[in-house]
């Protein structure tokens, strides 16, 4: 799949952050492996995390939510505990504040994705290499008419990952929007084919919409694919993950 480099620059969460520029996302990839030694998590996230009753899934949460407030704290100048992060009733988190930064996390396997952005609403998505039987009857329900026929065109030892690459850019404009991935996925199209750049072609048929939203697809590692989107027309993005402690 025609995707961009992505270079991870490593970076302290003390200090000041990367600048961000008005007209770029910045991405964190974070690895999972090991927990932080200190936690730092709201009330609520420790409660919820305490009903967890799969581990390995309590320990990613705990995880991502702790990278998640050193991160946002490092670009907020807030307390990382004290972060008012709400969520929507589609699940999306979000700053309750005034002229916060925009931002959006995935994880997948050992390996989390964090964006921020101050220009307009932000979503990411991350999928580590999984086998998928038959991709052609997931893209029958999700995919539309010209994401299938042209899954349909590549041969079969292609089609894993036009698979993986249109899901994820899919997922990363359903979470820009917000607005849930029910009846969404099949509502616009993007691109999948190999050497083509990623691009949201048309939304609701309407290619205008399309122009103004912006999509950078890219491999944080060589078994994953990722999707970052914004509702705003031509933002560069630029990839960071936290330099060793």
């Amino acid at each position: 799949m025609a995707t961009i480099e992505l270079a991870f620059q490593p970076s302290p969460l003390e200090g000041a952050p990367p600048p961000l520029a008005a007209n770029a996302i910045h991405v964190w990839r974070l690895q999972l492996h090991d927990m932080p030694e200190t936690l730092l998590l709201a009330r609520e996230e420790e409660e919820r995390a305490a009903r967890m009753r799969h581990e390995p899934s309590r320990r990613v949460f705990l995880h991502t939510r702790t990278m998640l407030r050193r991160i946002l704290a490092l670009y907020t100048g807030h307390p990382p505990e004290a972060l008012p992060l709400v969520i929507s009733e589609q699940g999306k988190p979000s700053l309750n504040y005034e002229n916060a930064p925009c931002f959006n996390l995935s994880h997948s396997g050992q390996m989390g994705l964090i964006a921020i952005t101050r220009a307009a609403p932000v979503g990411i998505d991350l999928e580590m290499r999984r086998e998928v039987t038959r991709p052609d009857r997931i893209a029958k329900t999700y995919f539309t008419p010209s994401e299938r026929a042209a899954l349909a065109s590549l041969p079969e030892s292609q089609q894993l990952d036009a698979f993986h690459a249109c899901w994820t850019r899919k997922e990363a404009y359903v979470k820009a929007t917000g607005t849930g991935i029910a009846n969404q996925l099949a509502s616009f199209d993007v691109t999948l084919l190999p050497d083509q750049p990623a691009q949201i072609c048309a939304i609701d048929g309407h290619a205008q919409k399309a122009q103004a939203t912006t999509l950078h697809a890219f491999r944080p590692t060589h078994d994953a694919w990722a999707a970052v989107c914004t509702l705003c027309a031509d933002m560069e993005l630029l990839g960071f993950e936290p330099a060793t402690e």
